[in-house]
């Protein structure tokens, strides 16, 4: 009797504890916005008004000031802010809080609603995550903290105590992203912000404007302009020849190949000639950075209907991915297939979409659901990543084997078969280091078998 109560009592505490831990594990941040933010239509209109964020790990209250961002967005629903922290009402003394270690104390981020990919949450800060790991093995925004691109985790926003919807808090589109010095002129990031001629490298600017290109992070001048203009010219009226022995002058080609191999890995259909960053330390130098990366996988721009798996982007619909490829085929061909090996899997993307799916509760979603869609929310679930990842992945790794040249192939083959050569001549010379020497051992037993047997004999005879 007592050893069945003693089993009981264990039973119930071992139950309350995984009840404990799963508990723990599925709570995300709660942030409510305490004042009016309806009707906000346009990014000038700025609102005053405060904040609560609340989580295991930091907590905090601060007045902010919010407005709108994003460009097709605007047009959605649910909307997408950027906050600014401060610490007084009127919003004059800025309150550095940090959220991550890793991301420091910053007084400005990003409130995401990732409308388009409603059903998941996950799309753009796990693409996020796999670009970073990307530039991270070929040292690119080594000094940023994320390797040049946003980072985020999931929260609930409510306002005025009332739910408003699932959001990522994320890095917003700022000097810290990158690390822009704003007091070096010669740093500075500039964005492509629209399918135009311009950001395809068709035409040139005349200045700088926010349907075009524009400056988001550092210090607009007519230096900027003119490297802009510079870049562009480079593109669009070099020759094949000065392309290639001059694009280090121009890009850097690490963080190029890893754009466009990206770009070709997510189906990112909406970063090849919008929602482009060019990064530049130097004012020499446009290092491409990848930023808003929903409209990946599959998902249309507004989430009403999936994309086709079999788009390509080696075509002159950009000049730049189109001269790139032209002129640079071997080396795109060789860091897809560099990337394939571990990065560019199905299973390493689907366990990265899992894990951060998971961080949601239930209870979270069947909020969101009542909120914004009873019967389903906008975009498409995790199954459907992966069928696209399926077929993509096979469409890709054709289109780059065919990139690689037929003098690239052979040298290939070359390498391949002075390896095969040079490991046949290693075991060779292993074998002839190895016989003699077995032969030796083998004489030892040989004798010490012998020994063994006078020794039986000699005893015998006693």
């Amino acid at each position: 009797m007592k050893k069945k109560i003693l089993f009981s009592i264990l039973f119930v505490l071992a139950f309350l504890a995984i009840v404990q831990l799963n508990s723990n594990a599925s709570s995300i941040p709660r942030v409510n916005i305490e004042g009016d933010i309806s009707n906000m239509q346009t990014k000038a209109d700025v609102r005053k008004v405060k904040i609560t964020y609340s989580s295991d790990e930091v907590n905090f209250e601060s007045y902010i000031e919010i407005k709108l961002q994003g460009s097709t967005s605007l047009s959605f629903e649910k909307k997408n802010y950027t906050i600014k922290l401060f610490k007084d009402s009127e919003c004059t003394d800025k309150n550095k809080i940090e959220i991550k270690p890793e991301w420091g104390k910053q007084s400005k981020y990003c409130l995401k609603a990732n409308w388009v990919d409603d059903v998941t949450q996950a799309r753009n800060i796990v693409s996020a995550r796999i670009a970073a790991k990307v530039q991270a093995r070929y040292n690119v925004f080594t000094n940023t903290p994320h390797n040049g691109t946003v980072d985020g985790f999931p929260i609930e926003i409510y306002n005025n105590d009332s739910f408003l919807g699932i959001y990522t808090w994320n890095i917003p589109k700022d000097d810290w992203l990158w690390n822009i010095d704003d007091k070096d002129e010669k740093q500075y990031v500039v964005e492509a912000e629209h399918h135009t001629m311009a950001t395809s490298f068709k035409e040139n600017i005349t200045k700088f404007d926010e349907d075009v290109f524009d400056v988001e992070a550092g210090t607009k001048s007519e230096a900027a302009l003119k490297h802009v203009q510079d870049t562009i010219t480079f593109v669009k009226d070099s020759s094949d020849e000065d392309f290639k022995k001059n694009f280090g002058e121009y890009f850097d080609l690490d963080s190029t190949l890893n754009y466009i191999v990206c770009c070709f890995y997510f189906g990112a259909v909406d970063n090849l000639d919008k929602n482009m960053m060019f990064v530049t330390y130097d004012g020499k130098r446009f290092l491409p950075s990848l930023y808003d990366l929903d409209t990946t996988y599959g998902a249309y721009y507004d989430g009403t209907k999936k994309e086709a798996y079999d788009t390509r982007y080696d075509n002159e619909d950009s000049l730049l991915w189109y001269r790139l490829f032209k002129n640079f085929p071997n080396e795109i061909a060789q860091r897809w297939f560099d990337l394939r090996k571990d990065i560019f899997t199905k299973e390493s993307t689907m366990t990265e979409f899992r894990d951060f799916y998971n961080l949601i509760p239930e209870e979270s979603w069947a909020r969101e659901k009542a909120r914004w869609g009873e019967e389903e929310l906008p975009g498409f679930g995790l199954s459907q990543i992966e069928e696209f990842l399926d077929y993509r992945i096979q469409f890709v790794d054709g289109i780059m084997n065919e990139k690689f040249t037929p003098e690239y192939k052979a040298l290939i083959e070359k390498q391949k078969q002075e390896i095969r050569i040079k490991s046949e001549k290693e075991i060779e010379n292993f074998n002839k280091k190895m016989i003699p020497m077995l032969a030796i051992i083998a004489g030892i037993i040989v004798i010490l078998v012998i020994i063994e047997k006078m020794s039986h004999i000699k005893k015998r005879r006693k």
